[in-house]
């Protein structure tokens, strides 16, 4: 073995028998945390700063309150190691943002109203103690669940009332009675609910750094408050650092790592921050490469979690460029890459799918959106890495975020259309097919890939999903979390297994077979061990005007075998190819598509459904392979037809479900936007050997769609020899083609001969009704 391997082998040995010893020493997270008062703060400083000469003067002279003061302008006022923004930038900023968008100051005004109405009993007179929030004993949400509890510790309003503040608002009043309020029910109380679990101080954390820039960057100066939010930020990081390495091997250790890292940076005033950062910087690379893949994905298969350790990296890298702080080239390839997973999923509205697990609670609650704000990392990957990307709208969620992140410093307006296109990550087990001319996207969720390593608890059983935003609307979506909690004694009797619905087959929009569970996870609120499944996708295949994307689940559930595709023709529609397993055919089974709880759905004739949303409107017809076609709305029996648009919420919404029990191996269904006059087309399905042909037929206009799966075929008297083909004929005579990587292609009935050149073989050909030939790509073809 190498010597500087065996070192390093070493330094982790004496630093997992740290934190082993520091976990004997230190209370548990049941027991009570003690915050340190100001002399025992002062006491925790680095005794070598000439910066902080003035305070250990004052403290010798026995001038505390002297001390006090100084320590708090030395963090207000100081230049290193820097913020995001420095403290000038912040009241510009501030005054820019409301002069773009007058409704962002109001709505700061707004959220500061709202917790001055929380802490004082008529917005004047403050409430007396015993009528503040008992913090150790806030109301509980479904389930008994206590993740309601956890975000009102994370003090988001803490950040709301000092960004109000920078916006104006004589919020810091309210503000010191909420800090107050919060010491008070948690220093030294044992079991305080602040401090049950090392996640909700990363949070907290975070958001007291904020907090005081807000604060300093308005001219406040209020050396009391400001120290109590420093008692609290050390309170956090021993607390944290005394358990690092021991919370769950997902976001949780992540997070752990990054806070030990993020506030090393921030505060090496204490004595402390060197090691923070030392055994924070360690754990959080480690986990990092594990956790994320090359492609941006993340092994917890969950957006909201994702975008959670999307904003840790971006934090570290925003901060380290700002204080010389060199990374190694895989860090920022690694950031790039999420940032791109995001972008594409939400596309420029900022609309996002919510995907597995989902609590709606951000690492920066610096805007009004508690929610996947996809803006932010669409702003940010322009930022820092392609400026040619389209902005995400004016009023995106989480746009006003990147802007404080960046210190104001956004890219100019991009391009239209650069990310306008199909885009894959494998090793995640996602395709984008986004449609600009549709003002949409959809997005298949593929699945676990096999060999890659996964984490299930936050995972949903979405194998083979697919989700669709329309116009800016999430029309076909996710049908949510609602609940971590799923111990039958923590419910009312009588209420079904929320948790288990919402995680399983029956809650997405693919193949449910009743009773069974495709990913053979075992029970409890976050599902552990080894999948029973993966999904091997082949790769997205793409030109021409055509996307093709595929996937096969790969387990010895009654799922084994389920083929799913989806075919874009852009401009037109999506359609979408079920094979499926035998256990779909023999057992009670359905094929679902779940709509918004804003959206109506209603049959538009026996074989198709209309739904709308806003004013997006679309048209789900299905093939003839499907069996008895239900909508279903709120029921409970069968448990179906709900949606949690937000955690702790649910609403009766709509769902599509096609039996497919007793019918055909394959089925289709045809998803197009339309107008509500829309005719209905007739969707036909069929396979020979491993090919599918799929034909759309509305009125004298027919579709075919061709996907040879590998070998030349013959279908619908086209002999096709390439990857895949979509021709339209209308009244008999062919109108357009497109294909990927045609080889060859010969229609008698049509009178077409084509051969694909070798250079170049996607191809995209409109045939004139004078018999002219307009071509994109280069073929050679003769009309007979």
């Amino acid at each position: 073995m190498a010597k500087t391997d065996l070192l390093t082998r070493i330094r982790r040995a004496a630093r997992s028998g740290r934190a082993a010893l520091r976990r004997f020493a230190e209370p548990s997270a049941a027991s009570a945390v003690r915050l340190c008062s100001d002399a025992e703060l002062i006491g925790a400083l680095r005794d070598d700063l000439p910066a902080l000469a003035g305070v250990r003067e004052a403290v010798r002279s026995g001038d505390a309150a002297h001390a006090r003061d100084l320590l708090a302008a030395h963090f207000r006022e100081r230049a290193a190691p820097r913020f995001f923004l420095d403290q000038a930038e912040v009241a510009p900023l501030a005054a820019r943002l409301a002069a773009e968008r007058p409704d962002r100051r109001a709505q700061a005004m707004r959220a500061a109203g709202d917790w001055q109405r929380y802490v004082y009993s008529d917005g004047d007179a403050a409430r007396r103690a015993p009528d503040l929030p008992d913090w150790n004993r806030l109301p509980l949400g479904p389930g008994r669940d206590t993740v309601a509890q956890h975000k009102a510790h994370h003090l988001l309003a803490a950040v709301q009332l000092a960004r109000a503040r920078a916006y104006g608002a004589q919020a810091v009043p309210v503000l010191r009675q909420l800090v107050e309020s919060w010491t008070r029910a948690t220093d030294g109380v044992p079991g305080a609910a602040g401090y049950s679990s090392p996640l909700i101080a990363v949070h907290r954390s975070v958001a007291l750094t904020w907090t005081l820039a807000f604060l300093a960057g308005a001219g406040d100066s209020d050396p009391a408050l400001e120290l109590g939010l420093f008692r609290i930020l050390l309170a956090d990081a021993r607390f944290v650092h005394a358990r690092l390495g021991t919370s769950a091997p997902n976001n949780h250790l992540l997070a752990d790592g990054f806070l030990m890292f993020y506030l090393g940076i921030l505060y090496p005033e204490f004595r402390e921050a060197g090691q923070w950062r030392l055994d924070g910087e360690a754990l959080f690379w480690r986990e990092l490469r594990r956790q994320v893949f090359e492609d941006g994905t993340s092994f917890e298969h969950s957006v909201h979690y994702h975008e959670l350790v999307c904003e840790m990296l971006t934090a570290i890298v925003l901060l380290a460029g700002r204080n010389g702080i060199a990374l190694e080239p895989w860090v920022e390839a690694r950031l790039e890459a999420m940032l791109r997973f995001q972008a594409a999923l939400a596309g420029p509205e900022a609309k996002s799918f919510a995907i597995g697990d989902c609590v709606e609670t951000h690492l920066f609650p610096l805007d009004e959106f508690d929610g996947v704000g996809a803006a932010a990392h669409r702003e940010i990957l322009r930022a820092l890495f392609d400026g040619r990307v389209a902005e995400s709208r004016a009023n995106a969620p989480g746009r006003e975020r990147a802007e404080w992140l960046l210190g104001g410093k956004l890219a100019g307006p991009g391009a239209s259309g650069v990310d306008d296109a199909p885009i894959a990550f494998p090793d995640g087990g996602f395709a984008v097919l986004p449609d600009a001319d549709l003002d949409g996207c959809l997005a298949f969720r593929t699945g676990p890939v096999p060999g890659r390593l996964s984490n299930p608890g936050h995972m949903h059983a979405d194998l083979l999903s697919v989700y669709l935003r329309l116009r800016g609307h999430p029309i076909i979506v996710d049908a949510g979390t609602f609940t971590y909690r799923s111990a039958r004694e923590r419910w009312p009797e009588g209420e079904p297994a929320w948790r288990a619905h919402f995680l399983g087959a029956a809650a997405h929009n693919a193949l449910y077979i009743e009773g069974r569970d495709p990913l053979d996870r075992g029970p409890g609120d976050f599902p552990s061990g080894g999948l029973k499944a993966a999904v091997e996708m082949r790769p997205l295949a793409t030109g021409g005007g055509l996307s093709w994307a595929e996937a096969t689940v790969e387990s010895e559930t009654p799922y084994g075998g389920h083929v799913r595709g989806v075919v874009h023709v852009r401009g037109h529609y999506w359609v979408a190819y079920d094979l499926l397993p035998a256990a779909a055919i023999a057992e009670r089974a359905w094929l679902s598509l779940h709509f918004a709880p804003d959206a109506t759905a209603g049959r538009h004739d026996a074989r198709a459904i209309l739904a709308r949303a806003g004013d997006a409107r679309l048209l789900v017809a299905l093939s003839a392979a499907h069996g008895d076609l239900q909508l279903v709305e709120g029921s409970r029996e069968p448990l179906a037809g709900w949606v949690s648009p937000r955690y702790g919420e649910r609403s009766p919404a709509p769902v599509c479900r096609m039996q497919t029990t007793g019918g055909p191996m394959i089925a289709a269904t045809l998803i197009k936007p339309a107008p509500t006059d829309a005719a209905v087309p007739t969707v036909e399905v069929t396979q020979t050997g491993a090919a599918v042909g799929i034909r759309i037929i509305c009125g004298n206009r027919v579709d075919c769609l061709v996907l040879p799966r590998g070998a030349p075929t013959s279908l619908f008297d086209l002999d096709f020899a390439g990857t895949a083909l979509w021709l339209r004929t209308e009244d008999g005579r062919p109108t357009e083609l497109r294909a990927i990587a045609l080889s060859r292609l010969e229609s008698s009935v049509h009178g077409i001969v084509a051969r694909g050149r070798r250079e170049s073989r996607d191809v995209r050909l409109k045939f004139g009704a004078d018999g002219g030939l307009e071509r994109d790509g280069e073929i050679d073809v003769v009309l007979k």
